[in-house]
């Protein structure tokens, strides 16, 4: 299946906020670039990206949408296909071309520039890139062109899977393998990744609004696999995009879900960032209390390299959690994206931005949608269903989310 497809709960009272004050060259020929160890924007002037992950718009996040304990092992891919099941095809794909419409709006990306972001990470699925999808991605960066705000498009998912996360890199729940990586598909999967990016710098490269190109979200080596072989496979993707577009800056991720930069042993680009990622769900692991340790690799590969840093992903916590993150990162000049803009509400009651209703409609109906493939829940009835389907329509609008105006004013220091 190659459509389409994202998140719920309290306090309506916009945040008082600054703006981003960003204005964006019309022209292509001033992009931002990196400038050494510095972004800088078209007229060589820093720019921090501090930006939001809209993520769940052209594609399913099953966990950002739904209330089951399965949605976050179930691909995006396996969670829009049984969609199919419950309506039959046709209705299915009119419903995830409708979610577009709703998820996403101008309106959105208005919001995101008054709250003071200058940047969106626009993450795009390699199931979801039809072209629907490539053509939402030039609306969102003429939207952005008009309210001042900078796309970084972000391949998340790629042939055969960068990782072994279904919910990540859409691979198969009962199959969860990195076949980017391994197995008889793999130098094919890698053939494919060049392909794609190709096409997409081509079909970009002339627009000012995009910031950059992120190009593969957050890679995970299998043991067994030479980590030389991710480098490697950046700088052909590097050199296909080059081929089409010598102006857009390239992220480059590390290993180990964007932690570990060991085998970049030198800069694969003049015009490129280094892009690291912080998550502390368990408490227990890595960023669980933010500190110098946590940047100190980062600082050592900025340097040694003169190259820029961004944290491209981090949230899901707290909000001391997230302006602790904040503090460290800008102390260090490094710009960063909070993810995610939308979601339900998460079961450890964390913040959200735009908070989506309750829907349990919608709920009842993502359950069947959601559970492993042999599972006993039957589908619901054609009319259930599209009560469901209407009430997530609805719900995900931005003047039907709420706003967490507390979390918004402590991003920004207000």
């Amino acid at each position: 299946m190659t459509t389409l497809f994202a998140p719920l709960l309290a306090c309506t009272t916009p945040a008082i906020a600054p703006g981003n004050a960003t204005s964006i060259p019309s022209h292509g020929r001033a992009v931002v670039h990196s400038a050494g160890t510095q972004i800088v924007d078209g007229d060589e002037q820093p720019l921090k990206l501090r930006c939001v992950n809209i993520d769940g718009w052209l594609q399913p996040i099953p966990y950002l949408i739904s209330d089951s304990g399965h949605a976050l092992f179930i691909s995006p891919n396996e969670f829009a296909s049984r969609l199919d099941e419950a309506v039959g095809e046709e209705k299915a794909a009119a419903f995830w071309l409708d979610y577009r419409d709703s998820f996403i709006t101008e309106a959105d990306f208005e919001r995101i520039a008054e709250l003071g972001f200058n940047c969106a990470r626009l993450p795009l699925y390699h199931r979801y890139a039809d072209e629907d999808a490539l053509a939402r991605v030039e609306t969102a960066l003429s939207w952005g062109q008009e309210h001042g705000v900078y796309i970084v498009l972000d391949l998340h998912s790629v042939p055969g899977g960068q990782n072994a996360l279904p919910t990540v890199s859409d691979v198969p729940r009962d199959a969860a393998v990195a076949e980017l990586w391994e197995g008889e598909n793999a130098s094919s999967n890698q053939d494919e990744t060049v392909a794609m990016w190709g096409m997409l710098a081509a079909r970009f490269a002339g627009q000012p609004a995009l910031a950059g190109y992120d190009l593969m979200n957050e890679p995970a080596l299998p043991s067994g696999v030479d980590p030389a072989d991710l480098p490697a496979l950046y700088a052909r993707i590097i050199a296909a995009v080059r081929q089409v577009d010598s102006l857009h800056m390239v992220f480059v991720e590390g290993d180990d879900l964007a932690h570990d930069f060991s085998e970049f042993t030198t800069p694969l680009d003049p015009n490129m960032a280094y892009e690291f990622h912080a998550y502390a769900l368990t408490g227990f692991e890595g960023w669980a209390n933010p500190g110098p340790a946590d940047i100190e690799a980062y600082l050592i590969l900025r340097t040694t390299h003169d190259r820029p840093l961004w944290l491209g992903e981090f949230g899901e916590q707290t909000i001391g959690w997230q302006t602790d993150v904040i503090e460290l990162v800008e102390g260090e000049d490094i710009g960063w994206a909070l993810y995610p803009w939308k979601r339900k509400q998460t079961w450890f009651y964390n913040p959200v931005l735009q908070r989506i209703r309750p829907t349990p409609a919608w709920y009842a109906l993502a359950d069947f949608l959601a559970q492993p493939s042999g599972g006993s829940l039957p589908a619901p009835s054609l009319a259930e269903a599209e009560a469901g389907m209407a009430e997530l329509l609805d719900a995900v609008a931005l003047d039907q989310c709420t706003e967490d105006g507390a979390t918004a004013n402590a991003l920004f220091g207000l």
